[in-house]
């Protein structure tokens, strides 16, 4: 769908792989991913239906960097991006921008059901109820519907339809081109008969009504409106309108030729600087090797110190435990000595003794 949307004249930012048109405005994917983890939740796990996550403050800085993202990538008017996540993200996109204008490229349910299973993502009970839990946000907004199998028809008319809504007013030719270089989706696995559950199955016949829908006439006014302003036959509006694309492309190409000139002068840098810059790039490992020697040098010695202290620690802990048995051991012969005869008639004799003297210097005095 990006490629085919960006053939008919919708921007969708610089292209960096033909096989992926969505790199120039993957930083709205990243956004979408930093959207859904600040409040909770996930691509698998969409947050509350009633939609209040929206005011929640862990939103705010993305706010800030959301609203700054079209002008950093010089996105021009008309200009989108393709993520299947915008189906639960879409209540922060549309404060941002009010005239948001949806595309809903619905699937049977089966088939996205089984691709996760086959995938082992997901069991297909589960992927069932994550589609439901994605289009059903979608079946009251207003927005282009389109089926997915129609690509594997006339996919030409389809286009056409597609961008009558959107009022691009592309001429047959570029619808051509850009049919033409696209590969066509493949056909479908023929698992898409089995019943759906009522919600689901609701869900889905109404996207495929709406998908059926022919633009309004407001939609084909507006792009009636654009081609009328050119007061040019058909023809040579049809070939304007070819020029604006290819001068779109063109300009996408300039950057990239300019990214690339960069790199050349880059590459053809004089020898002698090239080998200045070797030279200060084998400085600074140098002064890094130093600086990783130093640091394993002042750890080792921090564990040497450490081994030393915890070895004098041991040393006194069984110091210690000798004291201690020492002691028990002098107080246990001590109480054995004190229970004799002799020590019993040793302290009468010193108290007779320490009497004796206190009365000799009493008399001498």
């Amino acid at each position: 769908m990006s490629r085919l949307l960006d053939g008919i004249g919708v921007d969708l930012g610089p292209i960096d792989d033909k096989l992926s048109l969505s790199n120039g405005t993957g930083r709205f994917t990243q956004l979408n991913d930093h959207i859904l983890e600040a409040v909770n939740a996930a691509w698998n796990r969409p947050p509350p239906s009633e939609g209040e996550w929206v005011r929640a403050a862990e939103l705010e800085p993305l706010r800030l960097e959301a609203a700054d993202v079209a002008g950093a990538l010089g996105l021009r008017e008309p200009w989108g991006w393709a993520d299947p996540r915008n189906s639960l993200t879409l209540p922060f996109w549309r404060e941002l921008f009010p005239d948001l204008r949806l595309i809903v490229c619905v699937r049977d349910p089966r088939e996205v059901a089984e691709s996760l299973q086959v995938a082992g993502v997901m069991a297909s009970e589960e992927a069932l109820s994550l589609w439901a839990d994605y289009y059903g946000t979608l079946t009251d907004e207003q927005g282009m519907v389109t089926d997915y199998d129609s690509f594997r028809g006339d996919a030409q008319a389809e286009l056409e339809r597609l961008a009558r809504a959107l009022g691009l007013g592309s001429s047959r030719v570029a619808i051509t081109w850009t049919v033409a270089a696209q590969e066509r989706p493949s056909t479908s696995s023929g698992l898409t008969n089995g019943e759906l559950p009522r919600r689901h199955q609701k869900i889905y016949e109404d996207l495929l009504q709406a998908s059926k829908a022919r633009p309004s006439d407001e939609q084909v006014s507006t792009a009636a409106s654009s081609e009328r302003r050119t007061d040019l036959p058909e023809p040579l509006a049809a070939q304007r309108r070819e020029l604006e694309h290819l001068r779109l492309q063109l300009a996408r190409a300039h950057g990239q030729i300019e990214a690339l000139r960069a790199q050349v002068e880059v590459r053809s840098l004089e020898p002698t600087a090239l080998r200045e810059v070797a030279f200060n790039l084998e400085q600074q490992l140098l002064e890094r090797d130093e600086e990783l020697e130093r640091l394993r040098k002042a750890i080792w010695e921090g564990d040497v110190w450490r081994r030393e202290m915890e070895a004098i620690g041991r040393q006194a802990e069984a110091a210690c435990r000798e004291a201690d048995q020492w002691a028990k051991v002098l107080r246990a012969e001590l109480d054995l000595i004190k229970s004799t005869r002799l020590w019993r008639a040793g302290k009468g004799y010193w108290a007779l003794k320490a009497r004796l003297r206190d009365l000799f210097r009493k008399g001498s005095s």
